[in-house]
């Protein structure tokens, strides 16, 4: 049976859930209330080059350093919070792929309230292409607005406009390469031959009266059993995850959940995810599981 949710800012949750969040943010500290977001949360814009030349691919990053025991939230916060988000601003002619979220960890809150979360520090990476006429000696300005909740008993929403200038040359300059070569190995793959053998996606949805609901099992076949699995999953606006379960033997993991879609959700019928995994060597991976469509 599917779990009924109500919506919270960007984030779907149950009532019950919903009750406990509302209690606990009328219990926030006066401190909490006042808005300190932007004094605990401190936001950088970083680049993987000091210069740039006309044409070539490069990154920015957003990096934020968090105060100790608070946290900000993943692109799915969990069953409360609000994802933190990036609007990056560039020059006429630059164009930039996507926000690359770094995986979170999970964090359980009083009430089994589970959240997908970043403690300390993080970095949002956003690929960038310079236009092939970007004329030589001329500033390039880049700059982002981002907006977090910071929460531990209580939270407070914070934002900062961050920007950074570029010189243009014939070649680029690498910077910053040991920062962003520790945060893009964060970055969930789409592929990872090395220790993931076989990955399928099914999903069983039956039409009802609001939209589509069913059950969904990923089965991730290893090379090498990792250790420390734990799934993340990433619905968009109008789908709703509940009821999972991971469970691991032998050289697989099998993952099943319950899906709920809404009839205003387009032609989703599966959800993106992402699943964490500890390999042999004690490095900590992510692989994309990508959702699937009509």
């Amino acid at each position: 049976m599917a779990v009924a949710r109500l919506v919270l800012g960007d984030v779907e949750v149950s009532p019950v859930k919903v009750l406990l969040f509302i209690f606990g943010c009328l219990a926030l500290p006066a401190i909490a209330l006042a808005g300190r977001g932007d004094t605990l949360v401190h936001a950088e814009l970083k680049a993987d080059q000091s210069q740039i030349a006309a044409g070539q691919v490069f990154h920015v990053g957003v990096l934020l350093k968090i105060e100790p025991g608070w946290h900000i939230y993943w692109k799915n916060p969990g069953d409360s919070g609000l994802a933190t988000k990036v609007k990056l601003q560039l020059p006429t002619g630059f164009t930039r792929g996507p926000v690359e979220y770094p995986f979170p960890t999970r964090l359980i809150l009083p009430g089994e309230i589970v959240n997908y979360a970043y403690e300390d520090e993080v970095m949002l990476v956003i690929p960038v292409t310079a236009p092939k006429d970007l004329v030589v000696g001329t500033p390039v300005a880049i700059s982002a607005k981002v907006n977090w909740l910071v929460c531990r008993e209580g939270c407070s929403l914070g934002a900062a406009n961050v920007e950074l200038a570029l010189p243009v040359s014939t070649a680029g300059t690498p910077a910053n390469s040991a920062l962003f070569q520790h945060w893009m190995e964060q970055i969930p793959v789409a592929h990872d031959p090395e220790n993931v053998a076989d990955v399928s996606n099914d999903i069983n949805l039956e039409s009802t009266a609001s939209g589509l609901a069913g059950s969904s099992q990923i089965t991730i076949r290893w090379k090498i059993l990792p250790t420390d699995i734990q799934w993340f999953p990433a619905p968009p606006n109008g789908v709703i995850v509940s009821d999972e379960k991971v469970l691991s033997g032998k050289n697989s993991t099998v993952i099943s959940f319950h899906v709920d879609v809404s009839s205003d959700a387009g032609n989703i019928r599966g959800i993106e995810s992402v699943v964490v995994y500890t390999i042999p060597s004690g490095r900590r991976m992510a692989l994309v599981i990508p959702g699937r469509e009509k």
